[in-house]
């Protein structure tokens, strides 16, 4: 019952990501890569709760 609705909205929540992704400052992805963290482990501790 909670897989239909996400699956569902993914397509809406593609483009305001992806918009805001493109948005974050070069310095904090070169701050992630710098202090050794992969690209995965980048993505969901540091970039995504930047957005928020």
């Amino acid at each position: 019952m909670v897989a239909g609705p996400v699956i569902f909205s993914l397509p809406l929540m593609v483009h305001p990501l992806q918009s805001g992704l493109q948005n974050l400052p070069v310095s904090v992805i070169e701050a992630s890569c710098t202090l050794g963290k992969s690209d995965l482990n980048s993505l969901f501790r540091v970039l995504l709760p930047f957005l928020g």
